[in-house]
Parts: structure tokens; sequence; C-alpha cells
């Protein structure tokens, strides 16, 4: 039987990533504030309210965030379907 196990653990992951744990290497996205090295959506939040960012920077991390996910999950997915764990 076909698994996507792999695939919807990694979706978790890259999602609490997104969400709170943080995310590093996003490309044309403000540096984060401070010693901060990484971004999530909470972070970009806090960054936003405390003046850190403005609007399309904000815009900017969100959409960088939500391409980090789609990554992810799409590699998961190409990786278990090369291997044959995903039905063809």
């Amino acid at each position: 039987m076909a698994t996507n196990s792999t695939s919807i653990s990694t979706l978790k992951s890259a999602h609490v990533a997104a969400e709170v744990g943080g995310v590093s290497g996003l490309a044309g996205v403000p540096s984060p504030p401070g010693n901060a090295s990484t971004w999530s959506r909470t972070s970009a939040r806090a960054a936003l309210a405390a003046g850190q960012i403005d609007q399309r920077g904000y815009n900017e991390i969100l959409n960088a965030l939500a391409v980090y996910e789609q990554t992810q999950y799409q590699n998961a997915r190409d990786t278990e379907g090369s291997t044959g764990m995903l039905p063809q």
C-alpha cells in the first residue's frame, strides 16, 4: 500500500517552522530585526506591529513563507513518487 506519511510529516514540520519556529534564507525579504536570523509569521506580525518592517515587507515575508511550505511539501511528494511510495 502506498503512503504519503513522509510528505505529510514534512508539511507539518514546514508549517510549524513558518508559523512560529522560523525559516532562514528567504530570498527577497527584509532582514529580521535585531540578532534574529529567521522569519516566521509570528515574528513578522510582531515586527510589523513594532514598526520594524512596513506592510510591503510583511507581505513579502508571508509570501516567501508560503512558498517555503509549498516547496518543502512538493519536494517530499516528488521523492515519495520517485521511490514508488505514492501511486502513479
